[in-house]
């Protein structure tokens, strides 16, 4: 496990997300909202985190969980099981939305729609920092 590159790699995907995130805010302070593009765009964050998920569950949680000491094994395992978490309350998100619909509920979706994306770079921030220790532990001890 090269930690350098994880690292890079992890950053890229983090910046992704926030680019994707600065422009969801953008949106969603606009005077009005275009369904297909409301639609498009919560589509383009779904591409962006499940592509970010991937990469930690097989680069790092994974490989951590199996190879990694017993602490590092827990804190991967806590680590992905958070990220799943996460994962189900975007994927109910999404769900939601998509099949209502936000025509009509134009302000319900966007407190909805900040409060994920909220949810979102508060989670990413705090698993920042659980990655990063994780991967200088194994460092150290590799």
């Amino acid at each position: 496990m090269n930690r350098t590159g994880l690292l890079a790699q992890m950053h890229q995907h983090h910046q992704a997300i926030a680019d994707v995130t600065v422009e969801a805010d953008a949106m969603l302070g606009s005077a009005d909202l275009d369904p297909a593009v409301v639609s498009s765009a919560r589509w383009r964050f779904v591409r962006v985190l499940t592509g970010y998920q991937v990469f930690k569950h097989q680069q790092i949680f994974d490989p951590m969980v199996k190879h990694g000491s017993m602490l590092d094994a827990d804190a991967a395992r806590q680590l992905k099981a958070e990220c799943i978490l996460i994962s189900e309350a975007f994927r109910n998100y999404v769900a939601k939305w998509s099949t209502s619909g936000i025509a009509g509920q134009e302000d319900a979706y966007r407190c909805e729609a900040h409060s994920m994306i909220l949810r979102v770079r508060t989670h990413v921030a705090r698993e920042r920092r659980g990655i990063e220790a994780l991967l200088s532990r194994s460092a150290l001890a590799a």
